[in-house]
């Protein structure tokens, strides 16, 4: 079987014609391409903010682990994390992720400035539980993407990239 293509960006198509290439281009390409395309809308329906919510963990996660993702500015994103991923059906990373959240001391009401300042310099202690989430993480089965994915299949009318996106 040959290896699917990655996507690199949606241009004008769908969600219902990006849904149908599932089968020629690797799934997280399109979710990261649909991602992209979102990214720099003014407003986006829930549906979209879930997606911006996962992808923004999946980039910083896989590329330095929890504590980027609280430091970066990505971190907009930490306080609908844990529900954003039990939406999609992975409750095994959301577990993951609360844990990650508790060791910095994550409050419901934070905001964007309280991630950056308590993941700038942790203690030590901070730092071996925030490595222990990320080895979890990395070492889960649960398909992120493509529960993603199929969240987006299952409410695509609340997508709006490409052609639908005007």
């Amino acid at each position: 079987m040959a290896e699917k293509k990655w996507l690199d960006d949606v241009g004008n198509l769908t969600v219902g014609q990006l849904i149908q290439l599932e089968d020629t281009y690797r799934i997280d390409s399109i979710v990261a391409a649909i991602e992209a395309a979102l990214m720099d809308r003014a407003t986006v329906t829930a549906t979209e903010r879930i997606v911006l919510v996962i992808e923004a963990m999946e980039r910083e996660v896989n590329n330095g682990g929890f504590n980027q993702f609280f430091f970066n500015s990505s971190n907009e994103y930490a306080g609908e994390l844990i529900s954003a991923l039990r939406q999609i059906g992975v409750p095994g990373i959301a577990e993951i992720a609360e844990r990650a959240l508790r060791a910095i001391g994550a409050q419901p009401n934070w905001k964007s400035e309280q991630f950056e300042e308590a993941s700038a310099d942790p203690e030590e202690s901070i730092m071996d539980e925030l490595n222990e989430c990320d080895n979890a993480y990395y070492a889960s089965e649960e398909a992120i993407a493509e529960k993603l994915f199929g969240f987006i299949k299952l409410s695509q009318k609340d997508v709006h990239v490409g052609a639908d996106s005007s």
